[in-house]
């Protein structure tokens, strides 16, 4: 009986960390890294100036957000208010976007290889993401 009772007891509390997991990116914009290269990402336009998001050495396959509701990070609070981003990799003058626009509650996608490199910005309505 306290097999069952210790198994029950960690896949309850399994589930509910997993869950808080998703949770914590729900209602997230996002700036995904699928190049070959780290990069730096620097939003420029929605946010309070002194505290607008900015990572440095974002590795390949990897991604950094910002919760839409925090003002911080969206000025205006709305889900489909427009956020701008400096985004290149960490070579000096290697800029990959400049201004680029994205939705406050979407997604950034950056992709290709050195010289080619380009930013796609993605937005789902239906979605909390």
């Amino acid at each position: 009986m306290k097999k069952k009772t210790r198994l029950v007891l960690t896949v309850l509390l399994l589930s509910v960390f997993g869950f808080c997991l998703m949770a914590g990116s729900a209602g997230a914009f996002c700036v995904y890294n699928n190049t070959d290269r780290p990069i730096h990402v620097k939003e420029t336009d929605g946010c309070k100036m002194e505290r607008c998001a900015e990572w440095w050495g974002v590795q390949p396959g990897d991604h950094v957000c910002c919760n839409w509701k925090n003002k911080d990070c969206n000025r205006e609070g709305k889900r489909d208010s427009t956020v701008k981003f400096m985004i290149h990799d960490m070579k000096p003058q290697s800029f990959v976007c400049l201004g680029f626009p994205a939705k406050a509650g979407g997604w950034v996608s950056v992709t290709g290889t050195e010289g080619n490199r380009h930013c796609e910005a993605f937005f789902d309505e239906s979605s909390d993401k």
